[in-house]
């Protein structure tokens, strides 16, 4: 049974041989894996950062969604990242902003940071790993 797993694998790999684009766009990425690394490590921090104002700010809140949300370090983290994937941030900041209307800013700052801004320079850095593994490589011989 896994000599037919690894069968399975190498035609992958030989799937990667025959397709020139995706040949391209997996090679761009393992080039770029080093810089992507170091970016999530960056995200990592910037959640960890915000998980512990909020953790410490709004986990002491009476509102009981508040209390649920941030009420750990943990649970913070876990909401930082749902606001990264802007899965419910508009309840969390709804929430926060019963506290304070000011949270709202802290919450937009967020996801500018993070979202859209870190998000965008990975998708950047493994498109820059793919321009230039295709600038090294010969297109010569490519028929159109």
């Amino acid at each position: 049974l896994r000599i037919l797993q690894l069968l399975r694998l190498a035609r992958i790999v030989r799937v990667l041989r025959i397709s020139r684009e995706l040949s391209l766009l997996v090679m761009g990425l393992a080039m770029s894996l080093k810089a992507v690394f170091w970016v999530f490590m960056l995200l990592l921090v910037v959640v960890y950062i915000g998980g512990l104002i909020c953790s410490v700010e709004l986990g002491r809140s009476e509102n009981v969604d508040l209390q649920e949300t941030f009420g750990s370090l943990f649970a913070s983290i876990y909401a930082h990242f749902k606001i990264i994937t802007l899965e419910s941030w508009p309840n969390i900041c709804k929430w926060a902003m019963q506290e304070n209307p000011a949270w709202v800013v802290y919450f937009l700052g967020f996801i500018l940071i993070t979202n859209l801004t870190l998000v965008n320079v990975i998708t950047g850095l493994v498109m820059d790993g793919v321009l230039e593994n295709a600038k090294d490589e010969d297109w010569s011989s490519e028929h159109m």
